[in-house]
């Protein structure tokens, strides 16, 4: 199936698949599960990423029946392992508690990444922070996202790549209980009818922290006869040398020449800079803007320095003036239009 983008859809799950509870409990037990003795241990390995936790599998699969007897065939059949009886039983028990019976999840895929961070779930993503210029980099090459709701409102996301036909990696989950990457990742490969295994995924400027990819991980999703042979890393090798920096304020990329340095030692880009810092037309210097004063009077910007120097205020309206522009009465400073007669104030 290939994937539509702006398509809102509704899917349920299938009925009969262990929950995402239930496979981590199975394989804790199996990794626990020693088939040598006291004196020389040997633990069997886990069950391959691709493996189907569907409780029932029926057809011209690879191995068919029921999750217990699956496992037991897969072991045997690659190891030569027969699995001690009590833990088959224990794995049936685990399962059958752990069957899920609907689960329905609404979701669509999108190319534009147009949302404010937390309205799916994300809050506190860095790409919307320290790391703002990973969302240019994801959009330059080609990065997308699935992004889920519930009751019409913004539940979860992740990102997704496509790095060859039909294969795509899935990472930075976020929305939902548990391992949300994992959760994602299932959904979307059970959707579109194809695999998922774990991967680690590195970018080669990772020192550079601008894709930022949580704990170093994500999914690909596959056919299963595919990315069970590919390998278990992937590096997305995006570059942004041609950034040179990234502005204080949002962290977008800045490009050779684009950025403007300030007062605080910082560079930032073009709107943060004026949204941030303006110019006293009077010294010229630049500062932030907390401590520019708009003189009503001469129609100025004034920085605190050259406000005090060379301006007083009016006692009566509160405005600032030119030191000329400001008269005494009665010990109180007035301005032309305020200044009391001779002999009052």
């Amino acid at each position: 199936m290939q994937i539509s983008f702006y398509t809102r859809i509704s899917f349920s799950f299938p009925v009969g698949m262990v929950s995402l509870a239930g496979i981590s409990a199975v394989e804790l037990l199996i990794a626990r599960t020693n088939v040598g003795t006291a004196d020389t241990p040997h633990y069997v390995p886990g069950l391959p990423q691709t493996w189907n936790w569907a409780w029932v599998v029926t057809g011209r699969a690879a191995y068919v029946g029921t999750l217990p007897k699956r496992i037991w065939k897969y072991y045997y059949r690659t190891f030569g392992v027969k699995l001690p009886d009590t833990v088959v039983s224990q794995i049936g028990n685990i399962a059958r508690a752990n069957t899920e019976t609907s689960a329905a999840y609404e979701f669509e895929f999108v190319t534009k990444i147009d949302w404010r961070a937390g309205d799916f779930g994300d809050g506190g993503s860095c790409y919307w922070g320290s790391r703002g210029a990973a969302l240019e980099l994801l959009a330059d090459n080609g990065g997308f996202a699935v992004r889920f709701y519930e009751e019409g409102k913004g539940k979860g996301r992740a990102w997704m790549y496509q790095i060859q036909d039909g294969v795509y990696v899935l990472w930075n989950g976020y929305g939902f209980q548990g391992d949300s990457t994992l959760t994602i990742a299932r959904v979307v490969a059970t959707y579109l009818g194809m695999s998922y295994r774990r991967i680690n995924l590195t970018n080669w400027n990772v020192d550079s922290g601008t894709l930022y990819i949580n704990s170093g991980r994500g999914f690909l999703i596959g056919a299963a006869d595919i990315i069970e042979g590919m390998d278990d890393e992937y590096d997305f090798q995006w570059g942004d040398e041609e950034y040179y920096d990234t502005c204080a304020n949002c962290g977008d990329g800045l490009h050779e020449g684009e950025g403007y340095y300030a007062p605080d030692d910082n560079t930032y880009c073009e709107s943060c800079y004026y949204e941030l810092f303006d110019t006293c037309e009077l010294c010229g210097e630049t500062h932030d803007r907390e401590h520019i004063t708009y003189v009503e009077s001469t129609r100025e910007n004034v920085c605190h320095e050259c406000l005090n120097e060379r301006f007083g205020i009016c006692d009566d309206c509160g405005e600032y003036f030119p030191h000329d522009d400001v008269y005494e009465r009665g010990g109180e400073w007035y301005c032309e239009r305020h200044l009391p007669p001779e002999g009052e104030g």
